[in-house]
């Protein structure tokens, strides 16, 4: 058998590709089929078989040599060796039955031994980490919480041999990912992690600024950086150095302080508290009437003790909220009433601050009610021992109270 060739045959996964002649040196008594196979399954043979009779067994038939394209990077590439098994009946009584001339001198195949053809494969792949962003920006509201986060992906280049870890870190209690930790398997090394990536205020604080306001100087905005490191048993994957992920972090500022109270004072006709706010308000998203500690802060009964029992609140408008009292209110100007923190916003549909340490002194009505005495006397004249009755029930201006009446005699 004569195979026609190198010593040693090149190829390449996913690019050039050999090949190797073969025919029988001598007439065969029968048919020929010689097998081949690839030794470390690294290569593919096409065809992976040559048959060869008396008709044939001085044609050439070209074996071509294809690499096997695998993902895992083995540095330069790797070696195979091509093996054949010859197989044949090699029927002296046959042939000459068929009356084949040269009979007695037809070579004897079967078994007859191949030497290997050494091939060498020249890898493609190349062990590495993509890291699809190297530069991030992330925001967060003037409240301090995150507000729009950033993300970018991680994937591998090659098909490793082991498992690969990738940790995340560096970043500040304040900045978080959405996986620390990303763990990739071989079995599923092509499937891209996406990380992503939420900064709020570089304080535990809420909101950011006591006062409640949008400007201190503890919401600032900050650069972050993320460190990826890899760590695994792979060789070609262990000695890789990730670059650095840079996070710009910005502040998002509310476009005005909450709301603050510009007036809360008796109604004119003394049967309620108005309460008038310096901008539109989204009204704590109430609707209707509604238990006035949802608002303020007081317990039940500290509120049915001085608005009276059955009192309510309603926002009649954006800018004003109505405190209406039940029966027995004891409120009286000077009296201080306070907000509930983190409860009421602007209506802006880009607000994030609440108003906070909100408290207001009641003060009087606009115009105010002035009682009216009207007071009638069981007599016009009376004796010394005589009784003399007073009656001012008929007095108004009361606002709903009950009034307290001083007589007095004049000589």
């Amino acid at each position: 058998m004569v195979v026609g060739g190198p010593d040693v045959y090149e190829v390449a996964e996913g690019g050039i590709t050999s090949s190797f002649k073969v025919t029988l040196s001598s007439f065969p008594l029968s048919v020929v089929v010689v097998a081949f196979s690839s030794a470390n399954g690294a290569v593919t043979l096409s065809p992976n078989k040559a048959v060869f009779d008396f008709t044939n067994f001085s044609t050439e038939v070209s074996i071509v040599i294809t690499a096997n394209n695998d993902y895992i990077d083995q540095g330069w590439g790797r070696n195979d060796f091509i093996d054949a098994s010859v197989m044949s009946a090699d029927d002296l009584t046959a042939c000459e039955v068929a009356e084949r001339s040269l009979c007695n001198r037809a070579g004897i195949y079967n078994g007859v031994d191949f030497a290997p053809l050494h091939v060498t494969v020249i890898d493609d792949d190349v062990a590495g980490v993509s890291i699809s962003a190297a530069a991030l920006s992330a925001n967060f509201d003037n409240y301090g919480d995150s507000l729009e986060a950033a993300s970018y992906n991680i994937s591998l280049r090659s098909q490793p041999t082991s498992t690969v870890i990738i940790s995340l870190g560096g970043f500040n209690e304040f900045t978080s990912v959405s996986q620390s930790v990303i763990v990739i398997e071989p079995s599923s090394w092509d499937v891209v992690a996406i990380v992503t990536v939420s900064a709020g205020a570089p304080s535990s604080n809420r909101p950011v600024c006591a006062s409640g306001n949008r400007f201190c100087d503890a919401i600032v905005g900050r650069s972050e950086t993320i460190v990826q490191t890899v760590n695994t048993l792979d060789s070609y994957y262990a000695n890789i150095t990730l670059p650095t992920v840079s996070v710009n972090v910005e502040v998002v500022y509310d476009l005005g302080d909450p709301p603050k109270v510009k007036t809360g004072r008796f109604a004119n006709l003394l049967n309620s508290l108005v309460v008038t706010f310096d901008k539109s308000t989204d009204r704590a998203s109430k609707s209707g009437t509604f238990a006035c500690t949802a608002l303020l802060n007081m317990t039940s009964s500290v509120a049915s003790s001085l608005f009276g029992s059955g009192s309510k609140c309603i926002f009649t408008s954006p800018l004003k909220m109505e405190i209406i009292f039940g029966s027995g209110a004891t409120v009286l100007p000077g009296d201080l009433i306070t907000f509930k923190d983190n409860t009421l916003q602007s209506s802006a549909a880009s607000a994030s601050l609440f108003t906070t340490n909100e408290t207001f002194s009641v003060g009087l009505p606009s115009v105010p009610t002035i009682p009216k005495a009207l007071l009638s006397a069981s007599a016009l004249k009376v004796g010394v021992c005589d009784d003399l009755t007073l009656d001012g029930s008929a007095t108004t201006g009361s606002g709903g109270r009950s009034m307290i009446y001083n007589f007095s005699a004049h000589p």
